[in-house]
């Protein structure tokens, strides 16, 4: 106990020396706390969502029935959940002859092709098995053509952003002295990013698909009177429809030749008076 107060020097001076060294550590272990807490906030406020994937796809196929298979198409799209947005179906004509077989009596030859157009949504989750539905069909396939567009950038841009952006307002919320204009385009931009992941839910959700069928080359004939032969009127008809025409015709000569006599009387009297006066001489009053 006597050398007890040797001990007091050498404890003061194992503290000065571990004070340092745990002034150096404490901002290591809060630049490590600040680090997590970072790392924490990033993860929690970044989307999770699944990847955004903007399906289209395209058909060129030539059919027997064009009709008929329009019809299972439009079937196993709503089958599938899809919708048809649209569907046409229409005989287009590509030649067209006619010549006569009888004197009254014509046969007509009609070359026509039957096309159809469709546009059709189908849900994301069942389009492989609907493209592979396509693939079963019968026909000849001269197109196929299948894209696909990941959005998920530009998803998430937008969710980001709207966070962001709330997050200032809720930290710096807008004085008083802000004008109607300035809060109306903070709401615009809003919305504009709200409306534009709407659609890319939309486009995502379902994939657009179009088809253009096409048949082969049908040929239809028929015989149809000829209706020029029919309605030509018969030989006497024609004959006496023939002097009507002429005696008219005359009539009209001659009515011609009525309006034109004065005019043919006056120079006939002019030339005459001419001739005359060549011959006997020109009277001396005249002179």
């Amino acid at each position: 106990m006597k050398y007890s107060f040797l001990l007091i020097p050498v404890l003061a001076l194992a503290a000065c020396g571990r004070a340092p060294r745990n002034a150096e550590m404490a901002p290591e272990s809060t630049a490590a706390q600040e680090n997590s807490s970072v790392k924490t906030t990033v993860s929690a406020n970044t989307p999770t969502d699944s990847a955004k994937i903007i399906r289209t796809a395209d058909f060129s196929i030539e059919v027997s029935d064009v009709l008929g298979t329009t019809t299972q198409i439009e079937r196993q799209v709503r089958l599938a959940g899809g919708k048809v947005t649209e569907s046409k179906v229409m005989q287009r004509p590509s030649a067209y002859e006619s010549y006569p077989v009888s004197a009254d009596s014509i046969k007509q030859v009609s070359r026509y092709t039957a096309t159809a157009s469709l546009q059709v949504q189908v849900p994301s989750w069942q389009t492989d098995s609907f493209l592979n539905y396509i693939g079963s069909l019968p026909g000849i396939t001269h197109v196929r053509n299948t894209t696909e567009t990941d959005v998920t950038i530009d998803y998430l841009e937008n969710q980001l952003r709207a966070q962001s952006r709330q997050k200032l307002a809720d930290k710096n919320p807008a004085p008083k002295t802000t004008s109607i204009g300035d809060l109306a385009d903070l709401n615009d931009a809003a919305i504009t990013n709200q409306v534009s992941n709407m659609h890319l839910k939309a486009q995502t959700a379902y994939t657009s698909i179009s088809f253009e069928l096409e048949g082969k080359e049908h040929i239809e004939t028929q015989i149809v009177p000829n209706w020029e032969t029919l309605s030509r009127p018969s030989f006497g008809t024609r004959v006496k429809m023939a002097g009507i025409q002429s005696i008219y015709a005359f009539g009209q000569v001659m009515l011609g030749v009525i309006y034109l006599l004065p005019y043919v009387l006056a120079v006939l009297l002019a030339v005459l008076i001419f001739r005359k006066r060549h011959i006997l001489g020109w009277p001396k009053s005249w002179k």
